[in-house]
């Protein structure tokens, strides 16, 4: 009958089934693998967890490229940097003093001739810039080698240049701060020791007078805020030849990788290139910082058009012809030089005693 046949057929399709189902199944002939096919299957079952795990946000927001500064280490470069910045000052200062005495006198109104008195008593005023300039100048490269530290870990500052503009703006502020009477003692020290009582001061005075007496009369004739005259000229010296300098020799170490010196011989000959070249540049802005500082800020006071320093750069230019503004730019190369080499030196070998290496590399 139909319904006998159709359930005979039923039966038997059911059983091919089952049949089919309960055959063992032959397992594939084993392939052979290499030693680099299951190093490469090793490294993706490692992988394969992190893969499938989800991102969070923050995870993928912070860039690992990017070195974060701890604490730690922001303090450790502000230490060695105020080691390496009083290593490299003192350094300079007693070397190079004389230079810098010379090249001050002949920057003088009508004292450009190199006549024996330029050489009087090198080391006039020698006493301000080691008391007041050794801490100023450690209190630069702390300054600067933790704000380095600290901008170079920030993803908001894009380039290294950058990020030298900004360090050497900020430390010159609380340099110039703490520097400035020491420096105006001392440049009031050269020119009186190199003839200036015969241009203007008491023929009574003493040949040289210590750098506590000069700053006493310029208080007691001028005023606390005499302490800071010529301040502003000094910065706006300071800061384009700073900026020159660190530039120069930045991309003078990037460049020059191989001298056959050592590693600080060979900064400290790159640093005299950086700065000598700093120091002929910005000769004309050195020179208006030393006429202002010759000027009594009483004086100052009666002639405001003065303190522009354009206008002084001019007012000089005008009255002794543009040669005025580059006077004593012979010394200053020369102590470029050797001051560039010491600064650096010196410098690079403190930084190294500490275990920090130079951020400007």
């Amino acid at each position: 009958t139909p319904a006998l046949l159709s359930s005979v057929c039923c039966w038997f399709a059911a059983s091919a089934v089952a049949l089919r189902v309960a055959r063992p199944v032959r397992p594939p002939a084993a392939k052979h693998v290499s030693r680099r096919d299951a190093a490469r299957l090793v490294g993706a079952a490692a992988l394969a967890p992190s893969l499938l795990l989800p991102v969070s946000s923050s995870t993928a927001a912070t860039p690992s490229a990017l070195p974060q500064q701890t604490p730690s280490t922001i303090s450790r470069e502000f230490v060695s940097g105020l080691a390496g910045g009083a290593a490299q000052r003192i350094a300079k200062d007693l070397i190079l003093h004389p230079i810098d005495t010379v090249k001050t006198r002949l920057q003088r109104s009508n004292g450009r001739r190199l006549t024996r008195r330029a050489f009087a008593d090198p080391y006039a005023g020698v006493l301000a810039p080691i008391v007041v300039g050794v801490p100023a100048g450690a209190l630069f490269f702390g300054v600067k080698d933790a704000t380095s530290a600290a901008l170079s870990g920030s993803s908001s500052v894009g380039s290294e240049d950058l990020v030298e503009i900004l360090t050497v703006v900020i430390a010159n502020i609380p340099y110039w701060l703490a520097r400035a009477p020491a420096e105006l003692v001392k440049t009031r020290q050269q020119l009186q020791g190199g003839g200036g009582g015969s241009s203007g001061s008491s023929p009574n005075a003493e040949p040289l007078d210590s750098g506590v007496a000069v700053a006493r009369r310029i208080v007691e004739t001028e005023g606390v805020a005499g302490l800071y005259v010529g301040a502003s000229e000094a910065y706006w010296n300071a800061l384009p030849t700073d900026l020159v300098k660190f530039y120069a020799y930045r991309r003078l170490k990037r460049t020059v990788t191989t001298t056959g010196l050592s590693a600080v011989a060979r900064k400290a000959v790159l640093g005299s290139i950086a700065s000598a070249t700093a120091q002929c540049v910005t000769t004309p802005l050195d020179v208006v910082k030393t006429r202002a500082m010759m000027v009594p800020s009483s004086t100052r006071a009666a002639s405001p058009q003065d303190l522009s320093i354009p206008a002084r750069a001019a007012q000089i230019a005008n009255d002794e012809g543009v040669g005025a503004l580059f006077a004593g730019i012979a010394p200053r190369i020369v102590r470029g030089l050797a001051s560039g080499g010491i600064q650096f030196g010196s410098y690079e070998l403190t930084k190294r005693l500490f275990g920090e290496s130079s951020r400007t590399k």
